[in-house]
């Protein structure tokens, strides 16, 4: 290394000074242990050789867990390289649905599982019938988040919407604003709560008339 550069420092190097003051959940702790075993002696590793001229290099083993971020990098450069074929020459949205901290015990329980379906069901429904009320059907892709970049619990969804959606002429355009935040925040509020509720006292919501 020439001198006066330092090392890049690396997530890896910040979990193992600080690990100890940290709370984690199991989820989490699993999570970091990969992340300091990869591309480490703990994982093991591998010899490539030349068989021309014999040039041999050893390489380390990744983790690849889809958190850390020397192996999730290329999955993720990767998977949104995969996904541009699939877009139209339109304009796009990114709208996102959180819950309060209130609700996150729904999301950290043994059922967790049936919390994170209603999250994105919520999502995306609130998004299709919010769009049908003005008469179009936008595509939509959704990608879960659980946690924050401080690694604090935190459920959320991301959503790409495309700028408007098919209607009775045609693709319908959406170029300055997509929809109404209030009527999103009111439908998707009703929807989350009545998916987290025992099924006999779940009603299907309505959107209220503009």
């Amino acid at each position: 290394m020439p001198c006066g550069e330092r090392a890049a420092l690396a997530v890896a190097d910040v979990l193992r000074d600080h690990l100890a003051s940290l709370r984690l959940s199991a989820e989490q702790a699993k999570a970091v242990a990969h992340i300091l075993a990869c591309r480490t002696g703990r994982l093991g590793g591998h010899l490539a050789v030349c068989d021309r001229c014999g040039y041999n290099q050893f390489a380390y083993h990744s983790c690849r867990d889809r958190h850390c971020p020397r192996c999730g990098s290329l999955d993720q450069a990767l998977w949104a390289e995969a996904q541009l074929q699939h877009l139209l020459p339109i304009s796009y949205f990114h709208l996102g649905f959180t819950i309060p901290e209130s609700l996150r015990p729904f999301f950290l329980g043994p059922d967790r599982a049936n919390a994170f379906e209603a999250l994105f069901s919520a999502s995306s429904e609130t998004i299709l019938e919010v769009a049908a009320h003005q008469g179009i059907r936008p595509g939509v892709l959704a990608v879960l988040h659980t946690w924050t970049q401080k690694q604090e619990t935190h459920p959320h969804t991301h959503c790409f919407v495309t700028g408007g959606g098919l209607g009775q002429d045609g693709f319908l355009h959406r170029r300055r604003y997509l929809f109404p935040i209030k009527l999103l925040r009111h439908v998707f509020k009703i929807k989350l709560l009545q998916k987290l509720r025992p099924p006999a006292l779940t009603a299907a919501p309505r959107v209220a008339p503009r």
